[in-house]
């Protein structure tokens, strides 16, 4: 099982960056902006050609805690298929819940800026899981 201590982590402009072992998933994305991060995806999100898979994004600054958080994307052949967009559904106890979290704890001035209300951004910067 992936934690904080064992992921390689990698920060862009507008990313955290964390490669995944013990996933569905190659890499998780997570979101340090409240722009839509599918062109921000194409810019800083740059693989080789022979790496294929899946990665997920989570977009909590963006859309907020809902439904919608979470969304995966092909690569085929080191290119984001963004036509492949999917909403993905992250159970709240979930380590990739948790690892998420976690990045945006290291960022108080963001979460307090987001579109999160009052109760999210305190229990998010106390180390809850939302």
């Amino acid at each position: 099982m992936n934690t904080m201590e064992s992921i390689n982590v990698e920060k862009t402009k507008y990313f955290e960056v964390l490669k995944l072992d013990d996933s569905e998933f190659m890499y998780f994305f997570v979101l340090l902006s409240h722009i839509s991060p599918s062109h921000l995806l194409k810019k800083e999100a740059v693989f080789c050609s022979d790496v294929s898979g899946k990665i997920l994004v989570d977009r909590m600054l963006h859309v907020g805690n809902s439904r919608d958080r979470y969304v995966s994307y092909n690569i085929i052949h080191g290119n984001i298929e963004m036509e492949s967009r999917k909403v993905e559904k992250v159970d709240r106890k979930s380590t990739l819940r948790m690892l998420g979290n976690s990045c945006y704890k290291s960022y108080p001035n963001l979460v307090n800026n987001s579109i999160l209300n009052s109760t999210q951004k305190k229990l998010l910067l106390h180390g809850l899981s939302i």
